[in-house]
């Protein structure tokens, strides 16, 4: 899929040094960075989830320990 992509000239410039860095292309640099996010959201949500499940299931102690 193609896509064009209008960054300000100050974000064009953060993204050629990000990829001088990384010894990436922009394409590239932009490919890691958008599945680096998608992995951060993906991780945060099963964390999240997670820790509803668990504090529904422990509602009784998650109480008892606030109001120690």
């Amino acid at each position: 899929m193609a896509l064009n992509l209008r960054l300000t000239p100050e974000l064009d410039e953060q993204l050629g040094k990000m990829s001088e860095l990384e010894n990436k292309s922009k394409q590239q640099m932009l490919v890691s960075l958008i599945e680096e996010r998608w992995q951060t959201m993906q991780a945060r949500n099963v964390a999240s989830t997670m820790l509803d499940r668990i504090y529904s299931e422990r509602a009784d102690l998650m109480e008892r320990l606030r109001n120690a």
